[in-house]
């Protein structure tokens, strides 16, 4: 996988067309994927497999690009280029997949109970596994268009719930992350600290612990 994507680029913006075997691994590790998550969220019993061939509930058709963009496979440049216009998209992308996650976990009650999967979570996990493979679409040079933030909004209020939780979570966790202390640093001062003591030959006070 590492190898074609380092080489399509190269094809792409000498021969205007999209390398063939790039094709073929890149779609099919999102098909892949896509199996995988479609096991997780629980919207198939069918285990994915370790191929690329989708023979289940749902169908995805990826095309091969017809005139890929020679500008994004500039190496290294378009490759940064792409990561920047999906800063926002990734974003959304991320709080949908979150939401769809929380709905899978409510779903599991119903589908323990009643034996039926509602509706409103199989949306939202069905639409988050579509703006995984978009995103992932257009930063492998799949697809030069910007892909689409739109999901379904039936059952709209319950989706909505789901997508302010999934951001109230989102944003304490990276509050979180935001506020923990380096430790790496903190470590390097301790070291710096007790090398400061041994040099001035002082090794009375110094601390076993943090």
């Amino acid at each position: 996988l590492i190898l074609v994507i380092l080489i399509n680029p190269f094809v792409v913006l000498f021969t205007g067309k999209y390398w063939d075997p790039a094709f073929s691994v890149y779609s099919g590790m999102l098909k892949l994927g896509a199996k995988i998550s479609y096991f997780l969220f629980g919207l198939t019993n069918k285990y994915p497999g370790f191929d690329f061939q989708i023979n289940d509930i749902f169908t995805i058709e990826i095309e091969m690009p017809k005139n890929p963009s020679k500008f994004f496979a500039i190496p290294v440049f378009g490759g940064i280029a792409r990561i920047i216009l999906l800063i926002p998209f990734a974003i959304y992308e991320s709080v949908i997949r979150y939401a769809a996650y929380l709905g899978s976990i409510g779903a599991s009650f119903p589908v323990l109970f009643s034996g039926r999967y509602p509706e409103s979570s199989y949306e939202l996990a069905r639409d988050s596994v579509r703006l995984n493979i978009a995103g992932s679409m257009y930063m492998g040079g799949l697809s030069d268009k910007y892909p689409s933030f739109w999901i379904s909004m039936n059952h709209q209020t319950i989706k909505i719930m789901l997508i302010i939780l999934a951001v109230m979570m989102s944003a304490g966790n990276w509050m979180n992350t935001a506020t923990q202390p380096n430790r790496s640093n903190y470590e390097t001062q301790y070291e710096k600290d007790v090398m400061q003591k041994l040099n001035d030959g002082d090794s009375t006070n110094l601390k076993t612990g943090y």
